[in-house]
């Protein structure tokens, strides 16, 4: 952490806080309480590191860093229109501009670089390295969105850098407030300039809109206007198609030729209606081609193509028919059965392989009835499980699940979003013993896998992530799984173990982050050796990575010694830039399949097909004879009797009291069940509808029970007083609903959520949208509609009251026409400058980079900078706590106080003290043996008069003393109260003398004090 000082004022500070310092210690010493002030001191600031946490302090810095981020235009009106001039492309031009302007980037210059059109996307974070060398590649979304480039542009800036944003645009948007979102990031400090990208287009044509009626009666006629606008009188032909089918709309075959004139031109269109009930209606003006004199055709009055169409569509309570949804193999075969059935029993049939099924909820309107004929989970798309499903809750639409080898569980419908649907639960009874399959994944996290998808934020990581989790929650329980995680090394996320919380382990997997090269050898043989391990029946490894891999020229070769091993090796190569030569040798020589996804948004599909391919089928293939368990069930109409069926797909019955098992098989499985989703029914047949019915179509009973089965299911058509509008105003979808009973009168106080399906194809979610009661029996809401395309919305009433039954859904939308930001011709210079002046930004030209000064300081404010010293302070504060019970448990005062020096130095002197008494002892004692042996032997001890009376009192205060001792402790010891000390008289007795014990003492006693006496004579 650095703390900046702008003056030395500290300096000074300590010189005076120094010798005060050093003068408060010495009197607190002198005075003895230096403990009581350390604990006040240790609380004090223990409450005052407790405060400066809650106040979150941070230390204030001041930054001289400043990032710039350039944010390119790459729409297609921007690409497309700008390089007229001949310019170069876009990329190019920003790519010089920013090249040349550059030139005088500091050590404390960052630069950034952001892409757009409908969506932004971040090309390189601030940084102070190189990056005109990184890929502006345009997203497939059309539109253009200013007011996002700006969010993102101002998102990337560090905390601690100034900011500046260099949008190069042409100012024309299509969706947002680029103005408003200026308004709001230049309050919080950060400036714009702009670079326009100017053109002015003077010649072009194109179609404006296209009015159909919303909703209109079955094969009525209605009128249709068509707006079209040219900038010089041109010459075309008018062509309108409903569903691709061409539509008569002049005496011209295929069309009507048109003059138009410069400016806005409204053409009525007449169209008589089938008895369809969705009806697309696409206008398109094509300008007259002129060949000049080398044979090279032009249109003189239109310059792009993509602005001329528009879009609308109407719906009509026609005849309803049923979708039969196939699997390509089957669909390869032949006509199915079943189809043929049904349209021999007068049902109107449109066979589909699931690949091409509806994922648009507007095409599912024109059947009453979906049925899926043995099709496995991952050829149908997300997408069109999803429309499927919202039709089925909230229009009614009916549907059937038809076995077969690759249908229900032993399809990967398991955790897909139409298994809440089915009636019956794809969780194999426990009893069922099923072959084991040993799954190893190995998945690419290398910083390859970063690139995003289809101008999206998602990550090529991120889709394949998910994948992989998706075949996670598709694998039994008793199967076995693994995964590893390879860059430049690997990782073991899960050894091979029971898929037995396959929910945890897929929430591991889509948290795999990115990091390194690309090594697929080592995370290979590491899923083979854990593979070579198990006894699984079936085992595989399913290799997924992007990029060419270290040492790939022996990647083949190893795959085919872990194939000859019994482990069959499958490659799935991501992006275009995969190896895919390598990756399909590999999977050749293991044994197992290559899988190309270029698009890497299919990834999920291709990960569950390739979990499903190695995945023992959960069905069994013996003869068993239908029990009716539902008396009287109107599925069972058309079953006079239950003939034999040859197999069945394994299922539990769900335990829901809704649920209607109209057939199980002796051993309790369910074979046919159905229940009400909502508003739509939905039935599963676990047996098939072709080899395992064989007995049913010998015994007659297949057509009437398919065909009952069919118009049991089929939604109704039933006439409402709901009416629901849409319309598009700027950038945003108006609904209405208009809700009357029976009787014409308003319904009030429903609750009206809405399902919006957007162009992209995504629902918002019925808790998205919510109409609001506006009138009697009026309901609106807006939704935003920033993309072109059609926008198709749910709208499902339910009535007031605790119970809130659910009406009929109604289904209405609007198109935002196609080429909308082809529409502007010019570019939008007033915006641009607008956007300069409000954010304190500058204009300034492409053409001249030199003058651009992007890394000036001059109208950048430095930033303050905060940093949370959270930490240093937890740190003080637990030294302090332990400083503070320190002080109040350890007497450390006594170390430092003056009292205890004086002591100290006491002990020191009678210590050195006692050493020299000791020593002057120890030499008198030599001495006196020295002079001991040198005196005569003759010759006594003599002692004069005073030294004989000193030596007697001596040794007579020493008898006294003793005896004193003794007969204290023998008082101690008896009853008798203690003795009178003696008097001298006594004490000097002469020997012989018996002391008689007095009354009440002891004998003890007495002997004790004749003994005393006794010693003392002695």
């Amino acid at each position: 952490m650095r703390i900046w000082f702008d003056e030395p004022w500290w300096f000074w500070l300590m010189l005076a806080l120094i010798p005060s310092a050093w003068v408060a210690l010495r009197w607190l010493v002198a005075m003895n309480r230096l403990r009581r002030w350390v604990a006040i001191a240790c609380r004090a600031l223990v409450l005052a590191v407790i405060a400066a946490l809650l106040a979150r302090a941070s230390v204030v810095r001041t930054s001289n860093e400043l990032a710039v981020v350039a944010l390119a235009d790459l729409s297609g009106s921007a690409q497309r229109y700008a390089t007229l001039d001949g310019a170069g492309t876009v990329q190019d031009r920003v790519r010089n501009f920013l090249d040349a302007a550059g030139r005088t980037r500091g050590p404390d210059d960052l630069l950034g670089l952001v892409a757009f059109d409908a969506g932004a996307r971040a090309v390189a974070t601030p940084s102070r390295g190189p990056l005109l060398e990184r890929a502006m590649e345009s997203g497939d979304r059309e539109g253009s969105d200013l007011a996002s480039a700006l969010r993102l542009g101002a998102w990337l800036v560090p905390p601690g850098a100034g900011a500046r944003l260099l949008l190069i645009s042409d100012g024309n948007q299509t969706s947002g407030d680029a103005l408003a979102e200026a308004r709001r990031l230049a309050s919080a400090g950060v400036r714009i300039d702009v670079a326009p990208l100017r053109y002015n287009v003077r010649a072009e044509v194109y179609v404006e809109s296209l009015d159909a009626p919303p909703s209109a009666p079955a094969e009525s006629t209605v009128r249709l206007r068509a707006t079209i606008v040219a900038t010089t009188p041109v010459r075309g032909l008018l062509t309108l198609t409903d569903d691709g089918r061409a539509i008569e709309i002049g005496p011209e075959e295929g069309g009507r030729v048109l003059e138009l004139p410069a400016g806005r031109s409204v053409i009525p269109l007449d169209v008589r209606l089938d008895a369809r009930r969705v009806h697309r209606f696409v206008a398109r003006f094509e300008p007259e081609r002129i060949e000049d004199a080398a044979g090279n055709a032009s249109t003189p009055g239109d310059t792009v193509a993509e602005n001329n169409r528009a879009s609308a569509f109407t719906l009509t309570p026609g005849r309803g028919s049923v979708l039969l949804v196939r699997a390509r193999e089957d669909r390869e075969r032949g006509v199915s059965a079943l189809g043929s059935t049904l349209r021999a029993q007068g049902i109107d049939v449109t066979e589909l392989e699931a690949s091409a099924a509806p994922s648009d909820i507007l095409d599912l309107q024109s059947f009453d009835l979906v049925m899926l004929e043995n099709v496995p989970a991952d050829e149908l798309s997300e997408q069109a499980q999803r429309v499927l499903a919202s039709s089925v809750r909230d229009l009614g639409t009916g549907l059937v699940m038809v076995g077969g080898p690759n249908s229900f569980a032993a399809g990967g419908w398991r955790g897909s979003v139409l298994e809440p649907l089915l009636p019956v639960n794809l969780q194999v009874p426990d009893e069922v013993i099923v072959p084991e399959v040993a799954i190893v994944l190995v998945l690419d996290t290398s910083n390859s896998m970063s690139r995003t998808v289809a101008g999206t934020f998602r990550t090529q990581a991120e889709i394949a992530n998910e994948a992989a989790a998706l075949a996670i929650l598709s694998l039994d329980r008793r199967d076995l799984v693994g995964v590893i995680a390879f860059n430049a090394n690997f990782d073991v996320v899960q050894p091979l173990q029971r898929n037995s919380d396959a929910r945890e382990l897929a929430g591991r997997v889509r948290g795999l982050g990115l990091g390194g090269g690309t090594n697929i050898g080592p995370a290979m043989l590491e899923g083979a050796r854990q593979l070579r391990e198990s006894q699984a029946k079936s085992r595989h490894l399913i290799v997924l990575s992007d990029g060419q891999s270290v040492g790939s020229e022996q990647l083949p070769d190893e795959a085919k010694k872990i194939g000859d091993e019994g482990i069959r090796v499958s490659t799935i190569a991501v992006g275009d830039r995969a190896d895919v030569a390598t990756m399909e040798r590999m999977a050749v020589s293991g044994g197992g399949t290559f899988y190309n996804a270029l698009n890497p948004s299919v990834l999920p599909r291709i990960f569950l097909k390739a979990v499903r391919v190695v995945r023992s089928p959960l069905v069994r293939e013996e003869p068993f004879t239908p029990i009716i368990a539902a008396e009287g069930s109107p599925l069972l109409r058309g079953l006079p009797t239950t003939p034999p069926l040859n197999g069945l797909n394994l299922a539990r019955v769900r335990p829901e009291a809704t649920v209607v098992n109209a057939l199980l098989s002796p051993k309790g499985e369910p074979v046919l069940a159905s229940w009400n989703v909502e508003l739509g029914q939905v039935a599963a047949f676990t047996s098939d509808a072709s080899r395992w019915a064989e007995p049913w179509a010998e015994r007659g009973v297949y057509a009437p029970f398919w065909a009952g089965l069919v118009r049991t299911l089929a939604r109704p058509s039933a006439a409402t007083g709901l009416r629901a509008t849409t319309e598009i105003e700027g950038d945003q979808l108006r609904i209405r609903l208009d809700a009357r009973d029976a009787q014409g009168l308003p319904m009030d106080f429903l609750t009206v959520p809405v399902s919006l399906f957007t162009p992209e194809g995504a629902s918002r979610g019925e808790e998205e949208l919510r109409l609001q009661q506006v009138g009697p029996g009026l309901y609106e809401g807006l939704a935003p509609a920033r993309s072109t395309g059609t926008y198709i919305a749910v709208v499902r009433p339910r009535a007031p009251g605790a119970d809130g039954r659910a009406m009929p859904g109604v289904l209405t939308g609007a198109a935002v026409a196609d080429g909308a930001e082809f529409r502007a011709l010019q570019s939008n210079d007033a915006l641009l400058k607008q956007i300069a002046e409000v954010s304190g930004g500058r204009v300034l030209d492409l053409n001249d980079p030199t003058s651009a000064r992007l890394f000036d300081r001059a109208d950048i404010e430095p930033r303050r900078v905060l940093s949370p010293v959270h930490g240093p302070l937890l740190v003080w504060l637990l030294g302090l706590v332990l400083l503070d019970i320190a002080t109040r448990r350890i007497a450390w005062d006594r170390f430092v106080s003056a009292q205890f020096g004086r002591e100290l130095s006491a002990a020191a002197s009678a210590a050195l003290k006692d050493r020299s008494d000791q020593a002057a002892g120890a030499l008198g004692a030599l001495r006196g043996k020295r002079e001991e042996r040198a005196a005569p032997a003759s010759e006594g001890l003599r002692l004069t008069e005073r030294d004989a009376a000193s030596l007697a009192a001596a040794q007579r205060d020493l008898r006294r003393a003793r005896r004193l001792a003794e007969i204290q402790s023998g008082a101690a010891r008896s009853d008798a109260p203690p003795d009178v000390p003696l008097t001298d008289a006594q004490a000097d007795k002469q020997p012989g003398t018996d002391i008689a014990p007095e009354p009440g003492s002891s004998s003890l006693l007495a002997a004790k004090r004749r003994a005393a006496e006794k010693y003392r004579d002695e």
